[in-house]
């Protein structure tokens, strides 16, 4: 028995079935026209702020918070750092003349040239082991 089709009935049916599936599309004019979307986000930057040759020297000291931690300041090839105990040191960075902010948002402002430091979220700080925090406090250290 021979299955195959004749020629001219092959390509008939081929063209039957391009010709439904273009029918099946909606005319141009009929179609819902595409609009593109925008969807724009707004995102605060930090400003960085640049310190002066010597300016961290009045910050690289201990200072003892309310809550018993000693945290260190230091500067190192004009990056700067925060660190309690032995603790892996943690960068900060500058937004103003005196005042700092981890990248998880722990906030530093050093007052009357380094003597008062104010800390706003102090358990944003990733140290083990420390006293507990209170995260609602702004801790306060005088040297």
């Amino acid at each position: 028995m021979d299955l195959s089709m004749p020629r001219g009935w092959a390509t008939a049916a081929l063209a039957c079935l391009v010709t439904s599936a273009f029918a099946q599309q909606a005319p141009v004019a009929d179609r819902p026209e595409r609009t593109q979307e925008t969807v724009q986000v707004s995102a605060r930057a930090i400003a960085a702020y640049r310190l002066a040759p010597q300016e961290f020297y009045n910050y690289e000291q201990r200072y003892l918070l309310e809550n018993g931690m000693v945290l260190s300041f230091h500067e190192k090839r004009r990056h700067y750092y925060v660190q309690y105990k032995d603790e892996t040191p943690l960068e900060i960075f500058p937004l103003a003349e005196g005042v700092f902010m981890t990248a998880a948002g722990s906030r530093m402002e050093f007052k009357e040239e380094g003597d008062i430091i104010a800390i706003s979220h102090l358990e944003l700080l990733p140290y083990a082991g420390g006293p507990a925090i209170d995260p609602a406090r702004v801790y306060v250290a005088r040297r």
